[in-house]
């Protein structure tokens, strides 16, 4: 999840356009830099993540020419070459990395999720043309204020020209697939009511649910058994929500599927097992705040169940 949230704000960051000259820093006149220091807003980076030594990336499976790859998606290959290469450019845009091996982890997982963006698009025949790109990098190349700024400030960010027009190529790419998953969330939105017990066995789940069909009170029964420490003491009770605020996908499911007063489940989670309840249901009106929330959530909810279905294979140890 820490990784999809990285991600997010990196596409959040570059939905209109991807400027990175000013996110990342750009050449300022006066100053110098090389591939260890360089000077962003006044202040020197200080890197402390170290290249990826032998031992880390020995023995990996080779792709096409014999390439090595660190991870496989949907049977696509990322090259160590491309991973070494995000990884030198994510390096230089961090200030005092605490944990390494965490950090690298982070990388990789950015450019796994970005490959499954890359191929939702594909699927669904989401494009960016040539033009589109131009025009970005047009853009960057004159927030560095000339050419010789520019060639400087990819140098020290470790892009070659084509190197970047990709990165340009995903952020908007990936600006397209967002709309396109979000969708119009405009208007009213729907919403129920519902309650939940939430318990760790699914025997137990089963036990309490034919215990309320046979007329025990749910509310009594969420106050004894809910492991769930917000709602217990409130019978279950989960208040009014949409579906993409619910964190767990399959829970939002039951809940936006079933009938009203309809006993569901059990229902399994990473959290464990809901009994599930819905009470009422209406549609509802959100102010922008809570709509932008429930636009990213509803991105969060869809990446996070793309990466659950598919097949992914990492290499690195």
């Amino acid at each position: 999840m820490k990784a999809i949230m990285r991600f997010l704000t990196l596409c959040m960051a570059s939905a209109a356009a991807i400027v990175l000259v000013a996110a990342c820093g750009s050449p300022v006149e006066g100053s110098t830099s090389n591939s260890n220091n360089s000077n962003v807003s006044g202040q020197v980076a200080t890197l402390v993540v170290t290249p990826l030594q032998p031992a880390d990336i020995e023995p990996l499976p080779t792709g096409d020419a014999g390439v090595s790859v660190v991870a496989r998606v949907n049977g696509e290959a990322i090259t160590l070459e491309d991973y070494q290469r995000e990884l030198e450019r994510s390096e230089r845009q961090q200030i005092n990395v605490q944990n390494v091996t965490a950090f690298q982890e982070m990388v990789l997982d950015i450019m796994v999720e970005q490959t499954l963006i890359n191929q939702q698009a594909a699927q669904n025949n989401i494009n960016v043309s040539d033009d589109e790109i131009n025009a970005e990098l047009q853009s960057n190349i004159a927030l560095a204020g000339s050419p010789e700024a520019w060639q400087q400030w990819l140098t020290a960010n470790y892009y070659t020209e084509d190197e970047f027009r990709a990165t340009l190529r995903d952020a908007l790419l990936t600006a397209r697939v967002r709309d396109f998953v979000i969708g119009d969330i405009s208007g009213n939105v729907p919403h129920v009511h519902a309650r939940h017990i939430l318990v760790a066995d699914e025997t137990l789940a089963n036990e309490l649910i034919a215990r309320i069909s046979n007329g025990e009170d749910f509310a009594a029964l969420a106050a004894q058994y809910s492991l769930d420490e917000t709602s217990k003491n409130n019978g279950g009770d989960l208040g009014w929500f949409a579906e993409d605020e619910l964190l767990q996908p399959a829970l939002a499911y039951s809940a936006f599927s079933s009938n009203l007063q309809e006993i569901i489940g059990p229902v399994q989670s990473e959290l464990g097992y809901h009994i599930l309840q819905v009470l009422e249901r209406e549609d509802r009106p959100v102010d922008d705040a809570r709509r932008a929330a429930l636009s990213q959530a509803r991105f969060t909810n869809w990446l996070t169940s793309l990466l659950e279905s598919a097949s992914i294979e990492r290499y690195l140890r």
